[in-house]
């Protein structure tokens, strides 16, 4: 039996009770909880309790939020491939393939000049003579010979074409070129409806080992270099990159969302106290116990836990705060 139904967490806004729950909506909106009968201990002979319910029971019910999260960025990942998802292009493909901004350096003629990821180079003009570009090689070479000239580079942007004017550097730092950019011979992919739910399971197996990867380099970076790794971002770091995202497409916003999607369920999975993979460590701890932990010391773990995720949470927040500036 659920008892309480909040989205965010309190101080209470506003509640309303339907059909024996209480619906509870907190004034900070960063998350949620379910509160079930039973799981302080109570009701152990009463069949809504889920005190009274076997150990695999329990997991099953408190695992529920991770499973859901995996099959919300499946749903998100397969509609992405429907739309289209970009990758990078093989030789049978590269004749249909766009070229492709996929990183800007900072403080480069690219960057001060309004190039972003995801720009597709179309034409390039020069003295208001337009050229087609069909090779990266063809616009490296064009870009050298004009350094310290004022060059015009077409661009697709979203489905929006505009023109950037800048002047290529005469002596670029050791390892970048004339212009600051990286480029790649991009593809749009387009799959099946059919074969979409197939596609997104796949996209969805592989963030999910990514995360996990990110995550165990984190935990390495921490413990043996006691640093956290400027990749990590808390909610001020998403924001600024939904932000950015949302000017590259649906696509991308999907597959952003289900990303996001795919970190929340492994990182609530963790051993953690306070997260949902905690309590499912203190069941297996019963099972081998062949006892319960206290109701109260469990909860007592879980406060001290959830009290830590905030504080990191604050923490890195403040970083993504400072790295505004």
């Amino acid at each position: 039996r659920v008892e309480e139904f909040g989205f965010g967490f309190p101080p209470k806004i506003i509640s309303t009770i339907k059909n024996g729950t209480k619906f509870v909506f907190n004034l900070f909106p960063i998350g949620g909880y379910v509160k079930i009968y039973g799981e302080g201990g109570e009701g152990t002979d009463e069949k809504e309790s889920f005190a009274s319910r076997p150990i695999w029971q329990r997991a099953v019910i408190v695992s529920a939020g991770v499973i859901m999260n995996l099959v919300l960025a499946w749903i998100f990942f397969s509609t992405a491939h429907v739309l289209g998802i970009t990758s990078v292009a093989d030789d049978a493909d590269i004749k249909n393939a766009s070229i492709t901004v996929i990183e800007v350096e900072k403080g480069s003629p690219a960057e001060k000049s309004g190039i972003k990821f995801g720009d597709s180079i179309q034409k390039l003009k020069i003295q208001n003579t337009e050229f087609a570009i069909a090779k990266i090689e063809e616009l490296q070479k064009i870009a050298r010979e004009n350094a310290g000239s004022e060059i015009s580079l077409i661009l697709g942007r979203n489905g929006d074409m505009r023109t950037i004017r800048l002047a290529p550097r005469k002596d670029p730092p050791q390892g970048s070129g004339p212009l600051g950019i990286a480029l790649e011979y991009i593809v749009l992919k387009q799959a099946p409806v059919y074969m979409a739910p197939w596609e997104g399971l796949k996209s969805t197996y592989y963030a999910t080992r990514g995360t996990i990867e990110g995550l165990a380099f984190t935990i390495k970076n921490l413990i043996f270099e006691r640093r956290v790794p400027k990749e990590i971002s808390g909610p001020v770091g998403i924001f600024i990159l939904a932000r950015d995202i949302t000017e590259l497409g649906k696509s991308y916003i999907l597959q952003f969302i289900a990303i996001l999607s795919v970190n929340l369920a492994v990182l609530n999975f963790l051993p953690i106290p306070a997260l949902d993979g905690g309590r499912v460590f203190f069941m297996i701890i019963e099972k081998f116990r062949r006892r319960a932990i206290s109701p109260t010391r469990e909860g007592i773990i879980h406060a001290v836990g959830f009290a830590v995720l905030i504080l990191l949470m604050i923490l890195i927040t403040v970083r993504d705060v400072r790295n505004l500036f």
